[in-house]
C-alpha cells in the first residue's frame, strides 16, 4: 500500500473512532435525559395513584336506578344515584343496623323519609318526615323509647 492511501485508511479509523465516541456519548447523554424524564413521568405518576376501588368506583358512574350498592365502612345503598351520589328514592342500610327509607338529593337525606333504629335485632321507628341536607327539617314525628312521641316543626335537626 502506498502512503497515502495508508493515511488515508489510518484517518478514516480514527474519524470513525471519534464519531462512534462521540455518537456513544450522545446516546449516553439521550439515555441520561430519557431516564430522568421517566423518572419525572414515574414520580408524577405515583403522586397521581389512587386506590384501585376509586379507580373502578369512578368508572362504574353510577346514574339512575341500581340494586344494591356496598360501600367501603360496610352500608349499603339500594336506589337511585345521579352524578355518582345518592339522588332520589332509596334505602340506606347502616353497618350498626339502622335502617333509612326515603329521599335523598345530592349523598343526603333529603326530603320526605323514615330513620329505623335496631335494637335487640329489631327496627323500631325513630322518626318520620321530612329532611333537608342529612338533618330533620319540616313537620315530623320522633317516636321515643318508652313510648311517647314529638309531632311537631323541625328546623335543622332540632
Amino acid at each position: 500500500m502506498d502512503r497515502r492511501a495508508s493515511e488515508s485508511s489510518e484517518h478514516s479509523r480514527v474519524s470513525d473512532a471519534n464519531t462512534s465516541r462521540e455518537s456513544g456519548r450522545d446516546r449516553s447523554r439521550s439515555y441520561t435525559q430519557s431516564r430522568a424524564s421517566h423518572q419525572d413521568d414515574t414520580m408524577s405518576v405515583k403522586a397521581r395513584v389512587q386506590p384501585l376501588w376509586k379507580t373502578w368506583d369512578k368508572l362504574a358512574r353510577k346514574t339512575g336506578e341500581h340494586a344494591t350498592v356496598y360501600h367501603t365502612n360496610g352500608d349499603r345503598y339500594r336506589g337511585q344515584y345521579e352524578n355518582n351520589m345518592r339522588h332520589g328514592q332509596g334505602t340506606l342500610l347502616y353497618k350498626n343496623g339502622n335502617k333509612y327509607e326515603g329521599e335523598f338529593q345530592m349523598d343526603k337525606q333529603h326530603g320526605f323519609g323514615t330513620h329505623w333504629i335496631c335494637k335487640d335485632g329489631k327496627l323500631r321507628m325513630q322518626y318520620r318526615g321530612g329532611f333537608a341536607n342529612g338533618k330533620r327539617a319540616g313537620q315530623g314525628v320522633l317516636a321515643y323509647e318508652d313510648g311517647g312521641k314529638y309531632d311537631g316543626e323541625w328546623l335543622e335537626g332540632k
